[in-house]
């Protein structure tokens, strides 16, 4: 009996009545004017100081480690997911992304993002940081390597073009059982 070769879902969006759908989860998506994002994220550093970009950084990590996981699961390999995940970055409008290092046992890792939608803000935001890029990557990375990982971020110029780049490396830090004790925000707190 011949085996049927694996058709991998492609990022697409369809919208029909006010109905975005994603072709990479079938599910529905919401989109965001990346200006609102920032003024959010503005919002809330102001209101609660910096441990903000920590809880971004977690709920991106947990959006890219459960995406990445179905895909990984469907028999998907490393590079295979990360190049999934990178078209569905695009489809979305967080970037161009560009893949190095080592893809397939996820040693190292170098992630070029062009024109990124989360630090891509008009100067009076401010808000020019990538934890939710950083988030996915790390998440996404921890999810199909089965390795924890951090991630160093910097901006370049490259061509003219601004360009986020994030690098990725296995780390022996056990991940934090309950992330929400490293942020301090009244309403997470484990006691009443």
């Amino acid at each position: 009996m011949a085996q049927e070769a694996q058709v991998t879902p492609k990022p697409s969006l369809t919208s029909v009545d006010g109905v975005i759908m994603g072709g990479l989860s079938g599910e529905r998506v919401l989109v965001l004017p990346a200006r609102f994002w920032n003024e959010v994220k503005a919002f809330l550093v102001k209101a609660y100081g910096s441990s903000v970009h920590e809880v971004l950084s977690r709920f991106a990590e947990e959006f890219g480690g459960t995406y990445a996981s179905r895909m990984k699961a469907s028999g998907m390999k490393p590079a295979q997911v990360l190049e999934a995940m990178g078209q569905m970055a695009l489809t979305a409008g967080w970037g161009t992304v560009d893949f190095g290092g080592d893809m397939e046992g996820g040693k190292s890792l170098v992630i070029d993002v062009t024109d990124c939608a989360f630090c891509t803000v008009d100067e009076d935001v401010g808000t020019k940081t990538c934890d939710f890029l950083k988030g996915v990557a790390v998440g996404t990375a921890a999810a199909i390597y089965d390795k924890q990982f951090s991630c160093y971020h910097i901006e370049k110029e490259q061509g003219g073009v601004r360009v986020c780049r994030l690098t990725l490396s296995q780390t022996q830090q056990p991940k934090k059982a309950n992330w929400k004790t490293a942020v301090y925000f009244p309403w997470m707190s484990d006691t009443k």
